[in-house]
């Protein structure tokens, strides 16, 4: 057994055999290595054999070894092979579990699947079933966790353990979503200004300013604003860069002033406005020949 790991085999009328941390072992559940490499190099061999049960554990070596955890969520991400063909076959399961020091489970995942056949070879491993399990710790202290599987013979290869904090799903669609519109802004920005008034970029222009101001809590709200901004994006992608149309000379006839989202502001050219322009102005400048000339203004 690895350092600060232990395997625990039971049976059902109370037998048990431990392999503490640091111990050899060359048969039962204990580590494989794979030097060929791949997805990992290095796992457990997960295996009940003639046992009811086996469990790997970390955490159990307190105080010296800990697993601590402050309150909050987490997300451990590992990964499975199957190590032979009656495994595949059978479709076998293995579970991960988060428990207290006292055996209190705090996150259970049952019946984990996995992928391939190693055909009992430590050759390169490709193509593993990648899990992904999130849980939320409710008390700052130490804690476990746990493989298992109770399957006689059959057994997995479980590997590349990694713990780290996790983004509630509502964070993480909106870290999406801010990023979407700051680059629906940024586009916005370079689009030339006689294209401004184009169905593409007054769609664009409404998208933006019906989402600059979102703040919720549901992942579906942000995932519809990301999706929106995305199509609206993708409209007005063919708008940037355009050169701006010049006219003669002639008689100005009238004059108007729009923020970035096409609302009239009354704003002389060049004043800064309460409207939210985002530091820009749009003049509209009307001919007595009939034709318009648009200025963007960056104020």
């Amino acid at each position: 057994m690895p350092t600060v790991w232990c395997r625990i085999y039971t049976r059902s009328n109370g037998e048990k055999d431990d392999k503490e941390s640091g111990s050899a072992n060359t048969g039962g559940a204990r580590m494989k290595y794979f030097m060929e490499g791949g997805d990992f190099d290095e796992g457990f061999y997960l295996s009940a054999r003639d046992y009811d049960r086996c469990e790997i554990t970390y955490g159990r070596y307190v105080p010296d070894y800990p697993l601590h955890f402050e309150k909050g969520r987490y997300v451990a991400t590992f990964n499975s092979v199957f190590w032979n063909e009656g495994s595949l076959n059978n479709k076998v399961t293995f579970d991960f579990t988060v428990k207290t020091l006292d055996g209190t489970p705090v996150a259970s995942f049952p019946s984990l699947p996995s992928s391939q056949n190693m055909d009992e070879q430590t050759t390169r491993i490709t193509d593993s079933y990648y899990h992904s399990c999130e849980f939320d710790i409710p008390e700052t202290g130490d804690y476990t966790v746990t493989y298992s599987m109770t399957a006689g013979w059959a057994a997995v290869i479980v590997g590349n353990l990694e713990i780290a904090t996790a983004m509630s799903t509502a964070e993480r669609y909106k870290g999406t979503f801010q990023r979407t519109l700051a680059q629906a802004k940024e586009f916005y920005g370079k689009i030339s200004v006689d294209n401004l008034w184009r169905e593409e970029a007054l769609a664009l222009q409404e998208v933006i300013g019906r989402y600059d101001s979102l703040v919720s809590t549901a992942p579906s709200v942000y995932e519809t604003a990301t999706f929106e901004l995305t199509e609206a994006l993708d409209r007005a992608s063919n708008l940037a860069g355009v050169s701006i149309a010049t006219f003669d000379d002639g008689e100005i006839v009238s004059t108007e002033y729009y923020n970035l989202y096409g609302q009239r502001i009354s704003a002389p050219y060049g004043q800064r406005t309460t409207a939210p322009d985002h530091g820009v102005v749009i003049v509209r400048q009307r001919y007595a020949n009939g034709k318009v000339r648009h200025l963007k203004v960056m104020k």
